[in-house]
C-alpha cells in the first residue's frame, strides 16, 4: 500500500475517504467495499495518523461499476429456470412424502434403496424419489415375496403336512382310548391318569368316540364311559342284590360283636 504522509489526524486528506464515506457514496454497504478491497479489485491505502484502511477517490467509480456488474449476474441468475427449486424439483417428491403417497414405510422404501432397486435423487443433502419410479415401489411392495417368505405352494404344503400330524396324533389318542375302556368302564378322570394326557384332549377325544358310536356314555352322579361291544358299564340285577345282600350281613355281623 502507498504511504502518504499528513499531519491532521481526525479526517482524511483529500483525495482520501473512508471506507463508510465511500460506501455512502457508492450505495452500497460497507461489507461490499470491503469485500472489494480484501479481493484486490480497488486499491487500500494507508494514511499516517488513520488507523483504518483508505480509498482513494478514483476508486468510486469503479466500485460502482463492480457492485452494478455483481447485482446483474444476481438477477440472470435468479432468473435463470433451471435454478429455480420448484424447477429441479419438478417430478420428485421427499423420501418421506413418497413412502406415503405409496402406502409403504419408510423402513421398506429405505430396503429398495439399499438393494439397489430405486434409486433416490440428492438435493440439498435430502433424498427425493422420483414420480415414476412409484409404480415400481408399489410392485415391489405389494407383488413381490419378501426374501424369505414361502411361497404359495411351500404354504400349502406346510398345511397339509400340519393336517395330517393332527389327525395322526388324534387316532393314537382314540386308540388309545379304546383300548383301556375294553376291560371296564371308567371316569374321564381315570381315562386322563392312564392316558398321562390333558383333560382338554380326552374330553374331546371322548366326544368324538361317542358321537361315533364306539364309546357308550352314562349319565348320572359320575359319568363314566365304556367301549360298545364289552361288559356293560351298568350292573346287572343279580349283581345289585348280592352287593346289597353282602352289606347287610357285614351290617348283622357288626351289631353282633358290638352286643
Amino acid at each position: 500500500m502507498s504511504q502518504v504522509t499528513t499531519t491532521q489526524l481526525h479526517k482524511l486528506p483529500a483525495p482520501f475517504v473512508s471506507i463508510a464515506t465511500a460506501a455512502q457514496q457508492c450505495g452500497v454497504h460497507r461489507r461490499v467495499v470491503n469485500r472489494l478491497l480484501d479481493r484486490g479489485q480497488i486499491t487500500a491505502h494507508a494514511v499516517e495518523g488513520w488507523p483504518h484502511r483508505a480509498i482513494h477517490r478514483d476508486d468510486l467509480p469503479t466500485i460502482t461499476r463492480l457492485t452494478a456488474a455483481q447485482a446483474h449476474r444476481d438477477v440472470v441468475r435468479s432468473e435463470t429456470p433451471t435454478a429455480t427449486p420448484s424447477a429441479r424439483l419438478k417430478g420428485l417428491q421427499r423420501f418421506e412424502q413418497a413412502a406415503e403417497s405409496c402406502g409403504v414405510g419408510t423402513g421398506t422404501l429405505m430396503n429398495f434403496i439399499r438393494r439397489g432397486q430405486i434409486k433416490p435423487v440428492m438435493i440439498a443433502k435430502a433424498s427425493h424419489i422420483r414420480v415414476r419410479d412409484f409404480d415400481r415401489i408399489r410392485e415391489l411392495a405389494f407383488d413381490l415375496p419378501a426374501p424369505g417368505d414361502p411361497t404359495p405352494e411351500e404354504i400349502a404344503e406346510r398345511c397339509r403336512l400340519v393336517r395330517q400330524r393332527g389327525c395322526s396324533a388324534d387316532a393314537d389318542v382314540e386308540s388309545d382310548v379304546l383300548a383301556i375302556l375294553a376291560k371296564r368302564s371308567l371316569s374321564i378322570t381315570e381315562i386322563k391318569t392312564r392316558l398321562s394326557r390333558k383333560q382338554a384332549d380326552t374330553r374331546s377325544t371322548l366326544e368324538r368316540l361317542v358321537s361315533s358310536g364306539a364309546v357308550i356314555k352314562s349319565d348320572g352322579p359320575l359319568t363314566r364311559y365304556c367301549r360298545a361291544g364289552s361288559d356293560s358299564m351298568l350292573e346287572s340285577a343279580d349283581q345289585i342284590l348280592c352287593r346289597f345282600r353282602q352289606r347287610a350281613c357285614t351290617k348283622s355281623r357288626r351289631r353282633c360283636v358290638a352286643a
